[in-house]
């Protein structure tokens, strides 16, 4: 029970955290619009760039936030295209920690070629003529 209070009242900080992050996107970008309309066509301040800059940041976050809530934190399963795979050398591509993906090296590491070396026909390419 005490689990389900927690995740409520994390749940309502965030909304809340949201929607104080759209009232501020929108009290800069009301300032903006205010702003702008106040002068003839000029060239804008670095002022008003940060003020922009922080409506924009503002009111995505806001929406994401009063949206989901506590539910950013969710795990989400994803295809093994996408899966983290162990770097090359690390403890768990020696499988010293269980890993199951075991990454095969290449032929090339294993005949112990470090070096690539450059086609000669791509940097024997032939020149364009110009046309007259």
């Amino acid at each position: 029970m005490f689990d389900v209070r927690k995740r409520w009242v994390r749940d309502r900080l965030l909304r809340g955290a949201g929607v104080a992050a759209l009232a501020c996107g929108w009290l800069a970008l009301r300032w903006l619009f205010h702003v702008a309309g106040l002068r003839p066509h000029q060239d804008p301040s670095a002022f008003e760039f940060a003020a922009a800059a922080l409506g924009f940041i503002c009111l995505s976050a806001g929406a994401l936030l009063a949206t989901l809530g506590e539910h950013i934190f969710d795990r989400v399963e994803t295809s093994e295209r996408w899966a983290r795979r162990p770097y090359a050398g690390s403890e768990e591509d020696r499988g010293l920690r269980g890993c199951p993906v075991q990454a095969e090296p290449s032929p090339r590491l294993k005949a112990g070629v470090t070096t690539v070396q450059p086609q000669r026909d791509r940097l024997q390419a032939p020149l364009l003529r110009e046309s007259h």
